[in-house]
């Protein structure tokens, strides 16, 4: 499975990385959502998008959230946040807290494989 995963806290998202890469997935990683969005308006694009909420430079996960749902509404996402007190119930798609665990990452990858039409 091919995941992508956006975080601008390079040694956040080296540990994430590790990890779904020890539960066999191929990771690319970028830093921001620019970055993400130039890889997927590129034709990268990923079985899973994992990325970080709040992220500096004006635009959030929520924004690359919204604009992959967009254009590629079947890729699914799941957002990350270090900030367990912000309600997120309201957002459509599911939501990991930081620090993020290896069984966590588990579960959102078996939810993927189980769904019909993903890669």
């Amino acid at each position: 499975m091919k995941v992508l995963v956006v975080d601008d806290d390079l040694a956040v998202a080296e540990v994430i990385a590790g990890m779904l890469e020890d539960l066999g997935c191929d990771v690319e990683v970028r830093h921001g959502v620019e970055p993400a969005l130039e890889l997927l308006a590129a034709g990268e694009m990923p079985n899973l998008i994992l990325s970080d909420i709040r992220m500096p430079g004006g635009r959030s996960g929520i924004d690359l959230a919204r604009a992959v749902a967009a254009t590629h509404p079947n890729v699914p996402i799941v957002l990350v946040s270090g900030y367990a007190d912000r309600p997120t119930d309201s957002l459509r798609w599911p939501v990991l807290s930081k620090p993020v665990s290896h069984a966590a990452l588990a579960k959102v990858l078996e939810s993927v494989q189980a769904k019909p039409g993903t890669r």
